[in-house]
């Protein structure tokens, strides 16, 4: 897929519809839709010999950088067993580089419209469900992958705020904290 294909001048928003439309899904961003999992499903909807038992360790709701380093290593992997020769960056796509994250998803969008010959049979919520995490992910409000994170809710630059210890003064009435 070279630079002059449509796809390469897609922006997000065409980018999403697209995905949404696809998959059934409602991203409301791309950053939403960039955990990994939506590219294992496109792939899996082209080739889906491609994904073997891998397809169950797919994780839908993968919001840190670990749990998305395996979605992309997984679609790596399917790359690799459907031949083809696209090099998935995967620690950048895992950290959520914007641009690294649209160019990605301009090609994958470019390699489907030449690749696709429709899957009629193929129905994405009942294959989805065969995942990590993927039942639960279709009975959320579709696409809502970050917002409803399991983890810590602060968000990620933050800094923690820690305790300091007070110091204690010791006299002849007992311990006495500074207040």
């Amino acid at each position: 897929i070279g630079g002059n294909d449509p796809a390469f001048f897609a922006n997000e928003r065409t980018i999403l519809g697209w995905i949404n439309g696809t998959l059934k899904v409602n991203f409301a961003s791309l950053a939403e839709a960039s955990n990994g999992a939506s590219l294992c499903q496109l792939c899996d909807i082209l080739y889906p010999k491609s994904m073997g038992a891998d397809w169950k360790k797919v994780n839908w709701l993968a919001d840190y950088e670990h749990d998305k380093l395996e979605n992309f290593s997984i679609l790596n992997r399917a790359f690799a067993r459907a031949n083809i020769k696209q090099n998935v960056p995967v620690n950048n796509l895992a950290k959520g580089k914007k641009v690294d994250l649209l160019k990605f998803w301009q090609w994958m969008m470019g390699f489907w419209s030449q690749h696709n010959a429709g899957a009629d049979n193929y129905n994405v919520e009942e294959r989805r469900a065969k995942c990590k995490n993927g039942t639960k992910f279709s009975n959320t409000t579709r696409g809502q992958i970050n917002r409803m994170s399991t983890g810590s809710p602060r968000k990620a630059g933050t800094k923690v705020k820690r305790h300091r210890p007070q110091a204690i003064s010791m006299d002849d009435e007992g311990p006495k904290v500074p207040s």
